[in-house]
């Protein structure tokens, strides 16, 4: 989840929030690093919907991508944020206007936030995960988020499998967003 260092939190709080349950993580404000290793494996099928709309080139492209990722890989990536008293209590940061989820918070702590998301996409994709969240300190976070993506309506998923570490920086966010 590239862009946020406590994106998770940012994704399920909204509804957590409504239901009293989201108490915002025990971490500085400031400039944050994050670093993510996503391994992803499986096959996954696309909706009609999205296919129907595809030339024959595109199509057979897509199909091609989608097969050459079935065996599994693995990507790590490692970005720069900001986060202030806003996005932290906010909780919409993550809202989606494609995507109609229902998110439940299942642990929710100053050092902990466990939570899982079923979310649905005008383009036909269903989107289904878990995650927890640990504060390990004030400056230090780590967080695991499993995810399957697929068809809505049935299909393979695609499965994916993240495991983020990130520190505080400094109070000073610069140019970072």
């Amino acid at each position: 989840m590239r862009g946020s260092v406590l994106g998770l939190t940012w994704m399920v709080a909204t509804a957590a929030q409504a239901a009293g349950t989201y108490q915002p993580p025990d971490v500085k404000l400031g400039l944050w690093e994050s670093s993510e290793t996503t391994t992803v494996h499986g096959r996954m099928s696309m909706p009609e919907g999205l296919l129907a709309r595809l030339t024959p080139e595109q199509r057979a492209k897509l199909e091609a991508r989608s097969n050459a990722g079935s065996s599994g890989r693995t990507t790590t990536k490692t970005w720069r944020s900001c986060l202030t008293r806003q996005d932290l209590d906010a909780g919409d940061l993550y809202e989606r206007k494609d995507l109609d989820c229902k998110r439940k918070i299942l642990n929710s702590t100053g050092k902990q936030l466990d939570a899982q998301w079923d979310c649905t996409s005008t383009d036909g994709w269903r989107l289904q995960g878990t995650a927890h969240l640990d504060v390990l300190t004030p400056a230090s976070v780590r967080w695991t988020i499993h995810g399957t993506v697929a068809a809505d309506g049935g299909g393979e998923p695609m499965v994916s499998d993240s495991k983020v570490a990130a520190r505080w920086i400094g109070s000073s966010c610069g140019d970072a967003r």
